[in-house]
C-alpha cells in the first residue's frame, strides 16, 4: 500500500494521491481486514483498539502542548532566530488539534454499537445517498483511513517540530553566546549532547520499527 501509489490512484482516483501522502499503510490494512472478516469480534476489536489509541494520543498531545507552551517562555528566545519560535508555535497548534481529533474520533466510534455500523463507517456508506461512487465492499474509504491516521500524524509532526525548535534554540545559544552565565564551551557541549542524543534515540526507534516490519512480512 504505502509503496504503491499506482494501486491507490487506480482505486481511489485523485484521493489516492492524498492517501499515499498522508494515510497510514497499517491503518489501511487493518480496515481492509475488518471489511473482509466475517467475524463480528474483529470489527469490535478494531473499534476498541482505535479508541484506546485515541485516548493515548489525547494524553500525549496534552503533555506535548504544555511542553510547547513552556518552550515559548525560554530565556533569550526573542534573541534567537524566529524559526525557533515558529517551530514551537507549530508544535503547540498541531498538538492541540491532535488532541481534538483524537477526542472527536473516540466520540464518533463510540456511536457505532455493532460490527455493521463499524464496517459502514469504514466504507463511508453515508455518501451513497448522495450518488457518490463507492470503492467496493472490501475497500476502506480514504476518509476513514485519513481520519484514523490524522491524530497520530499530527502528534508526530508536533514532536518533530518541537525537537527542531529546541535544536535551533540551543544552536543559537551557543553561536551567539546568549547564556552569559556559562562559557562558550559549555553551550557547545550541550548542543552536541542534544544532537548525539537525538540521533541515537531516532536510530533506535527506526531500527526497532524496521525489525517489526520484517517480522510482520515474514508472518504473512
Amino acid at each position: 500500500f504505502a509503496r504503491n501509489p499506482v494501486f491507490l490512484v487506480r482505486h481511489y482516483g485523485l484521493g489516492g494521491v492524498v492517501l499515499w501522502i498522508f494515510g497510514s499503510g497499517a491503518i489501511w490494512r487493518m480496515e481492509k481486514q475488518v471489511l473482509e472478516s466475517d467475524e463480528d469480534k474483529v470489527a469490535m476489536d478494531f473499534k476498541v483498539s482505535i479508541q484506546n489509541e485515541s485516548n493515548m494520543i489525547a494524553v500525549a498531545g496534552s503533555i506535548l502542548a504544555q511542553i510547547a507552551i513552556t518552550a515559548l517562555s525560554l530565556s533569550n528566545l526573542s534573541q534567537v532566530h524566529w524559526v525557533a519560535r515558529a517551530f514551537f508555535t507549530f508544535s503547540l497548534v498541531s498538538a492541540i488539534i491532535a488532541v481534538y481529533y483524537a477526542s472527536d474520533q473516540y466520540r464518533i466510534l463510540g456511536r457505532h454499537l455493532n460490527c455493521e455500523d463499524v464496517k459502514a463507517w469504514i466504507r463511508n456508506d453515508r455518501l451513497a445517498g448522495y450518488g457518490i461512487d463507492q470503492y467496493g465492499e472490501f475497500m476502506p474509504s480514504p476518509a476513514a483511513v485519513l481520519t484514523v491516521s490524522a491524530p497520530n500524524m499530527l502528534l508526530s509532526a508536533s514532536l518533530n517540530s518541537f525537537l527542531l525548535g529546541l535544536g535551533t534554540y540551543l544552536a543559537y545559544v551557543w553561536t551567539r553566546h546568549l547564556d552569559t552565565t556559562a562559557s562558550t564551551n559549555d553551550s557547545r557541549a550541550i548542543f552536541i549532547t542534544y544532537v548525539v542524543s537525538l540521533t541515537v534515540c531516532y536510530g533506535i526507534y527506526e531500527l526497532s520499527g524496521l525489525v517489526l516490519v520484517r517480522r510482520s512480512y515474514s508472518t504473512e
